[in-house]
């Protein structure tokens, strides 16, 4: 049977992704706390190392391989567990990386995490997006939003496009659905000031089809959006 440290190896190279041993041991840990914080509390559902790593580590850092961050502060919109800004923040060392959850307990995981882990320039934001958006201190504030397995598209354009700065991406790991959720989505983007940018696919090693979705937020957000929190999930824009 192949160790947490093969299987990482593994995927790594899958990647075509090259990284330091300490980033490597890095990754290991945060497998290892998430695995253990799952068999205590709901963080990502059952899980074993294997599948986090083949499933949810490959899914997180594939956008790494595209060269498509920029520099500037990164958000992630309903991280849970820490996925995907953990894995970022580990192998994109110098970003500073905002984690948002509206589940608080979540939130007092992940600052376990980052302190074992001494990971710096990170911060938590617990709550609902459609609160933090409203707050000046981070209203069109970030240069790139990523969501992970979050709500439709329709629903995080209205949720994700109010916190990034004109001139700045959202990246939306999807399913294979990915391409039609963006198309009826089109409504919901153009009223929040995004388009879509570009779109791709990928394969997990387990075999399942991926999308990653990228937005371009090309103008303001109109001071309307979002709306009251739940409604963007009740009433879609589109």
């Amino acid at each position: 049977m192949r160790t947490e440290e093969q299987r990482l190896k593994e995927v790594m190279a899958q990647l075509a992704l090259p990284i330091e041993p300490e980033q490597e041991q890095l990754l290991l840990k945060y497998i290892h706390m998430v695995v253990e914080g799952t068999s205590r509390q709901r963080l990502v559902g059952p899980r074993d190392s294997g599948e986090i790593i083949y499933k949810h580590i490959f899914d997180s850092l594939y956008p790494v391989t595209l060269n498509i961050f920029s520099s500037g502060e990164l958000l992630d919109l309903g991280t849970g567990a820490g996925l995907p800004g953990i894995p970022l923040k580990i192998v994109l060392s110098g970003q500073k990386v905002f984690l948002m959850d509206a589940n608080r307990r979540k939130i007092i995981f992940l600052k376990k995490v980052c302190r074992e882990l001494q990971l710096d320039q990170m911060n938590f934001l617990a709550g609902r997006a459609e609160e933090w958006a409203r707050h000046p201190e981070y209203r069109e504030r970030f240069q790139t939003v990523v969501c992970r397995a979050v709500a439709d598209t329709a629903i995080l354009a209205e949720l994700a496009l109010p916190l990034v700065k004109l001139g700045g991406e959202v990246f939306l790991y999807k399913g294979p659905r990915g391409v039609n959720e963006a198309a009826a989505a089109k409504h919901a983007l153009r009223l929040c000031g995004g388009e879509v940018n570009r779109i791709y696919h990928y394969q997990l090693p387990t075999g399942e089809k991926r999308t990653l979705v990228c937005l371009s937020k090309i103008e303001n957000t109109p001071d309307i959006y979002p709306r009251k929190p739940g409604k963007p999930a009740k009433k879609p824009l589109s």
